[in-house]
């Protein structure tokens, strides 16, 4: 897996304290915790997108059948 680093401004340091918290009770790292978050919520975007192209699609297929 590749290296990303990205620069998050305007995050409330509780927050990170809440993440940091919960990735600890858990016996990971923020980092691996904050990676699961984010490529769960990459991976809702897409199933969304895929989604609202079957939606557009569908309307078509059953009219010409």
């Amino acid at each position: 897996m590749q290296t990303v680093r990205k620069e998050v401004r305007g995050l409330n340091k509780q927050d990170l304290n809440i993440i940091d918290q919960r990735a600890k009770s858990e016996g990971t790292s923020t980092n691996e915790l904050l990676r699961i978050v984010i490529t769960d919520y990459a991976k809702r975007i897409r199933e969304e997108a895929a989604s609202n192209v079957l939606h557009r699609q569908l309307p078509r297929r059953f009219n010409h059948g």
